[in-house]
């Protein structure tokens, strides 16, 4: 889910439109198949696991719920029931990682055990990233381990195809040493530079500031003196590439893109403040990060060809659930990151088991309507 947010099928901000119906559950238990994709058949009992999985988990409930149109709901109105709007979302997200994953087999390319192990470390960032902006838990949450085998292996092999798309589009091996290797052939796309600094509230004060850390005064005193606000990050302000730079503000982006290492920098004015900076390393990127870096550089490409994919694809949903269209911009709809959706059916209300694939002889819970079945 941060400078990272969760993409594709793992976007959380897809569109649950609130339904007053629910998913057919008569004979879902006899059906063969949830989806169809070309060969590959998503199972009835894999689409129930996923949904459990997704609405058990308090902290992923509220992502889903938090990040949706206000009012969307995960369950029906019958007992143990889900909404038809969260299966055809569910449903959609399996179908999307198929194709994807359809895409890696077909161009041959090879996914080592240390690129899952990476793909598993952005989706744990990614939540963490998620939890925070959604206030539905702190960053250190490990939401993923939490998550049932199912659908947690879901997100990381997505992950994983989509890193294993965009290192293919950029030539670039991966894996730890050849994504080292990208960085150090593009410093200007994944290395950082650490900052130091002071606010302060004037430009005459910056000026003045500047001036004395320049002469050899010590940041810590500078900012006993003048921003004690400060203190306990001793100043420190993080590390930036130049691209996270220009989102905060082109002119101090140029400015430290400039600035020789351990340069004061002059006052530069940021929202109401005047800042006084100081470049005190340039790091290249963690591995998982420039990961991430190199995901946004490849995405609109391969993103277009997973677009294309899923509207090549043989794709079939069990009228059960609803049927397969292409996404629309009417407001409310079930968006998706690649383009094809699970709309639902629209018909009249009936029952949605939490188990329905593992019912045998009559419905147990929830109902369905006379005739329904």
């Amino acid at each position: 889910m941060k400078r990272v947010t969760i993409r594709g099928s793992l976007a959380l901000t897809a569109g649950l439109a609130a339904a007053g119906f629910l998913a057919s559950a008569c004979n879902v238990q006899w059906s063969p198949y949830a989806a169809k994709i070309g060969s590959t058949v998503i199972t009835p009992a894999q689409l129930d696991t996923d949904l459990h999985q997704a609405s058990s988990n308090t902290y992923f409930r509220c992502l889903l719920q938090r990040s949706q149109v206000a009012g969307t709901r995960l369950t029906g109105a019958g007992t143990s029931t889900y909404d038809s709007t969260f299966v055809a979302y569910i449903l959609t997200n399996l179908v999307d990682a198929q194709v994807a994953h359809d895409m890696v087999a077909g161009k041959g390319l090879t996914e080592p055990a240390a690129a899952r192990a990476l793909a598993r470390s952005q989706v744990r960032s990614a939540f963490g990233g998620e939890l925070t902006s959604t206030r539905c838990g702190l960053s250190t949450v490990d939401l993923l381990g939490q998550l049932g085998s199912s659908l947690g292996n879901s997100f990381v092999q997505l992950q994983l195809d989509e890193d294993a798309l965009a290192a293919h589009d950029l030539h670039i091996t991966l894996t730890p040493a050849g994504i080292l290797a990208y960085e150090h052939a593009n410093p200007s796309t994944t290395q950082q530079s650490c900052l130091s600094g002071l606010f302060l509230t004037t430009k005459g004060t910056a000026s003045h500031v500047a001036r004395l850390w320049r002469g050899g005064e010590s940041l810590s005193n500078l900012i006993t003196t003048y921003s004690p606000s400060q203190a306990s990050t001793r100043g420190s302000l993080g590390c930036y590439t130049l691209a996270q730079l220009s989102g905060i503000d082109p002119v101090m982006e140029q400015q430290v893109a400039r600035a020789s290492l351990g340069g004061i920098l002059a006052p530069i004015h940021y929202q109401s403040s005047y800042l006084v900076l100081q470049v005190t390393s340039r790091p290249f990127e963690p591995v998982v990060t420039a990961l991430d870096s190199i995901f946004t550089t490849a995405a609109s490409r391969f993103s277009s060809q997973i677009r294309q994919a899923v509207r090549s694809a043989h794709v079939q949903i069990n009228p059960e659930y609803g049927r397969w269209t292409f996404a629309t911009s009417k407001p409310g709809a079930v968006a998706t990151g690649f383009g094809g959706r699970v709309q639902p059916n629209t018909g009249p209300s009936s029952a949605y088991m939490l188990k329905a694939s593992a019912a045998q002889g009559p419905l147990q819970q929830g109902s369905a309507p006379s005739g329904a079945g």
